[in-house]
């Protein structure tokens, strides 16, 4: 499964809020993950579990950050198996074994991630 989600990859741990006893995603991440539900919502994806069982996932992501400010890779990546898990496209994002191929480069005019998930069938 391939797909891509525009908008500028954010983290949830950058900027985060406390409110009450609870620590809020930053605000960056909060409307990037809303754009990308959108988005999700519009492709109308089958989830990895309709297209391939109950099984584990690589998941190669090609963020396109839109500068060159030191991004945390390892955070894109949370970030992204909880919008995915969020919203369904995969039920749990433990079932994500592998990031093998997972990169970041700069793309200041088109900013997105490219993301291809592939059962591993063991």
């Amino acid at each position: 499964m391939k797909f891509i989600l525009y908008g500028h990859p954010a983290t949830k741990k950058n900027s985060s809020i406390i409110a009450g006893r609870r620590l809020l995603p930053s605000k960056a991440y909060r409307t990037y993950a809303k754009k990308c539900k959108q988005q999700i919502k519009t492709m109308k994806l089958d989830t990895c579990t309709e297209l391939y069982g109950n099984c584990t996932l690589e998941c190669t992501a090609i963020f396109y950050c839109k500068d060159h400010r030191k991004r945390d890779l390892v955070n894109l990546m949370q970030a992204l198996a909880d919008i995915l898990e969020e919203n369904g496209i995969i039920e749990d994002d433990a079932l994500i074994v592998s990031w093998d191929g997972t990169r970041m480069y700069v793309d200041k005019e088109n900013p997105r991630v490219e993301v291809e998930l592939t059962p591993i069938i063991v």
